[in-house]
This record gives structure tokens, C-alpha cells and sequence, in this order.
């Protein structure tokens, strides 16, 4: 059986002339109101009479003009919104990795994997250089793997290196991870947050053309959203609606472009209003490769809230 809808356009079109009718009929019926014996002679009279509705017809027409001005707004608004969304799928497409023709979300895919390839040797460097392996046993396998394929001592290996090393294919980084994940255990959040940084800065050096763009727009289209005439829902929505554009790898470089020293404030504060990274991979981080424990996404915010507490500090 079908449905009627009760709702309709039509109907709601018959029931606007209605009140327009019945509110042009308001005049008459006030004036008879006052008025019992019928249509009045006197000249000032209906100058007053007219007087008085032309003051409420003037002030009904200014109401609806401010009400056609706001809807008007609430519609660029809207407007501008989607343009920028649109805009978004543009920057994804302009992104290229390293002058092939790979470009896009394959892009970003290549990004993401090499960042957190950099990330895990980083941490195992790091580790080394701090401790060595008379205190980290479990990390000769990797010492005996790096200086063969580097030729050069641990205590040389500077973050520049990393593009090198990351192309070798003598390193087992599937093995790695789950290494590197137990060196980070015994970090606190500060130095996790340090070293994503530094592993962000060789990226954006290499790559910073393409990516800086991007991240600046996307915090343009957050701020947008933010700075509407919309309600709090609202906002929400359309910055959710954004985040559906994002792709695993776009959210994984995000969590890089947040902390490191270039990234602002006011930034990270937009992502997690919106919990715009909260759909993370466990897997695309290295930081969030235990199975137990915290979700990925509460160990983001714990980067993310010590990144500006971090940055708070440093402005003080």
C-alpha cells in the first residue's frame, strides 16, 4: 500500500497562500472591528488606519528580509563548504610521489608506508644509540642488518639516511615493527611525540612541495566549518561529512603533519574537536601496533593533547 505524504510540496504550497490570505484579510477585519458602522468618511481616519498596518506590514516585510538575508548566508555557507570538499579531492589528485607517475590516494599510500617505515627505524636507532645492545639483546639481530646494509657504524646514521636505508631490501620492516613497538613501550609520550616529528621533518623536506598544500587546506576547510553561522550538529556534520573523504593513508600522514614543529595549535585543537582522526589504523602506525589495550584512536588523542601541552610550554 502506498504511503501518502501528508507533507508534500503541493500541500504546503495551498497552505502558504492560506496565510496570505487569511493576513491580507487582517486589515479588513481589524477595521470593522473597530468600526461597527461600516466603511467610515472620515479622511483621517483611514490616514491613521493606514498609518498603523502600514507600520505592520513594514515591519513584517524587514523580518522577512532578514530571514531571507540569514538563509541566504546559511546557503554560501553551505555552498563554500561542499566547493572546499571538492577542492580536497582536487589536492589528493595533485599529489605525486617523488616525480613518477603515481599520484592520488596511491600517493599518499606510498607516503604513509614510508613514514612509518622511517618511524620504526628511528626507533630502533634511537634505541641503539642510547643503550647499544649490551642493555637491548633483542636488537643485535637488527644492528648486525643495518651495518651491512649501511656500511657505516650506528653512531652515523642520521635521520637523512633513512630514504636509503628504507629502499634496502635485506631489512625485514614486518619483523621490525613489533620491535620497534616494544622499544616505544619504555618511551613516555613526550618522546613519542619527538620522534614523529623528526621523522615528519625529513618527509615534509623531501616531499614538503606536495604536502604542505594539502594539510593547509585542510585545515582552511576545518576552520571554515568552525567559523559558520551553522549550529554545533551542524558543524559537526559537515566536518564528518569531510572526514568521510579521507582516505587510511590521509589520516595516517595526518597524525605525522600534526606534531611536528611546523604544525600549529590551533590546528591539532580543529582535529580533535571533530575527532577527524578517528577512524586510524592499527596498522598504520607503528606506535599503534598493540593488539590489547588503549584503541588506536584514544593513543592519538594522548599524542595529539601532550603535542599541545608540549607546545604550550614552549610559548610560555
Amino acid at each position: 500500500m502506498k504511503k501518502k505524504n501528508y507533507l508534500s510540496p503541493k500541500k504546503y504550497g495551498w497552505i502558504g497562500w492560506s496565510l496570505i490570505c487569511l493576513i491580507s484579510l487582517c486589515p479588513v477585519l481589524f477595521y470593522f472591528y473597530i468600526y461597527h458602522d461600516g466603511w467610515s468618511n472620515d479622511y483621517n481616519a483611514w490616514i491613521a488606519f493606514g498609518t498603523l498596518w502600514g507600520a505592520v506590514f513594514g515591519s513584517l516585510a524587514f523580518i522577512i528580509a532578514i530571514r531571507t538575508v540569514y538563509e541566504g548566508r546559511k546557503n554560501a555557507e553551505r555552498e563554500q563548504i561542499f566547493n572546499l570538499i571538492d577542492l580536497h579531492q582536487q589536492k589528493v589528485e595533485a599529489v605525486i610521489y617523488q616525480g613518477n607517475n603515481i599520484s592520488g590516494y596511491d600517493a599518499f599510500r606510498i607516503y604513509a608506508q614510508q613514514a612509518d617505515k622511517y618511524l620504526i627505524l628511528h626507533l630502533i636507532i634511537r634505541e641503539l644509540k642510547l643503550h647499544g645492545v649490551q642493555q637491548r639483546q633483542f636488537l643485535s639481530d637488527c644492528l648486525s642488518i643495518l651495518q651491512n646494509c649501511t656500511q657505516i657504524s650506528i653512531g652515523q646514521i642520521d635521520i637523512g639516511k633513512y630514504l636509503m636505508i628504507s629502499q634496502s631490501k635485506a631489512i625485514p620492516f614486518d619483523e621490525w615493527r613489533e620491535v620497534a613497538y616494544t622499544v616505544s613501550c619504555s618511551m613516555s609520550v613526550e618522546e613519542k611525540v619527538q620522534a614523529i616529528a623528526e621523522v615528519y621533518a625529513q618527509i615534509y623536506r623531501e616531499n614538503g612541495h606536495f604536502l604542505g598544500q594539502y594539510f593547509r587546506n585542510m585545515y582552511y576547510a576545518l576552520k571554515t566549518i568552525e567559523q559558520s553561522s551553522f549550529s554545533k550538529d551542524d558543524k559537526t556534520y559537515y566536518a564528518h561529512l569531510y572526514r568521510a573523504q579521507l582516505s587510511r593513508y590521509e589520516l595516517a600522514l595526518g597524525v605525522f603533519n600534526a606534531v611536528w614543529e611546523l604544525s600549529s595549535d590551533d590546528m591539532v585543537r580543529l582535529l580533535l574537536q571533530y575527532d577527524i582522526l578517528d577512524d586510524i589504523y592499527r596498522e598504520d602506525i607503528v606506535l599503534l601496533f598493540e593488539k590489547g589495550g588503549l584503541t588506536p584512536y584514544m593513543r592519538i588523542k594522548e599524542l595529539l593533547q601532550t603535542y599541545r601541552k608540549m607546545k604550550s610550554k614552549k610559548s610560555q
